[in-house]
């Protein structure tokens, strides 16, 4: 069956492999969750949900996707980064992440 949040078989099996398939709101009113067409658009919903009920940050990796900044300040949210990938060592920057998570 098919329904305005997205194909029912697919919306409820991946709620339940993100929230455990014993969770006892799988199937409940408490969650919500809907199929989208891409990346781009799931993120372009959640920009929608955290301008409505959020007035934080939202924090990207650098680098990153340049699509991910745009999305978020076109909806009005302020962004920061966070170290990611350190160039020269050609590799994850888990100090520099860690540390700007930290201060976030």
């Amino acid at each position: 069956m098919k329904s305005s949040e997205g194909l029912d078989t697919f919306v409820k099996g991946a709620r339940g492999a993100i929230f455990g398939w014993d969770h006892p709101d799988i199937n409940s009113d408490r969650i919500e969750s809907t199929q989208t067409i891409s990346g781009t658009g799931a993120l372009n919903i959640l920009s929608e949900f955290l301008f409505k009920y959020s007035n934080r940050p939202v924090y990207i990796s650098n680098p990153g996707q340049d699509n991910l900044k745009r999305i978020f300040e076109n909806r009005g949210l302020k962004v920061k980064e966070y170290r990611y990938f350190d160039k020269n060592k050609k590799c994850i920057d888990i100090d520099g992440m860690l540390e700007d998570l930290k201060n976030a």
